[in-house]
């Protein structure tokens, strides 16, 4: 048995981004758009985003960046990593 649930905005605007393999642009900056109400959004010259999120507690600041399908497009939750 399946509940039905509302789908956040920010979890839609990122499902129906267009982004095919080597055309991602569009969907990056959604992400980045997202990322930016919890963290400081950074990206290099290649296009590849990251956000520097603050610590609550003091400890190192963590950081996150979308992770690639296996088809090259932004789908998967970010990764976390101390930075």
């Amino acid at each position: 048995m399946f509940v039905a649930v509302a789908l956040p905005d920010s979890l839609k605007r990122l499902l129906t981004a267009p982004g095919p393999s080597g055309q991602e642009d569009l969907a990056a900056a959604v992400w980045r758009d997202e990322a930016s109400a919890f963290g400081e959004v950074h990206t290099d010259v290649l296009g590849s985003s990251w956000v520097r999120v603050p610590g609550t507690a003091g400890g190192p600041p963590v950081g996150g960046r979308p992770a690639q399908t296996a088809g090259g497009g932004v789908g998967a939750p970010p990764r976390l990593t101390e930075i």
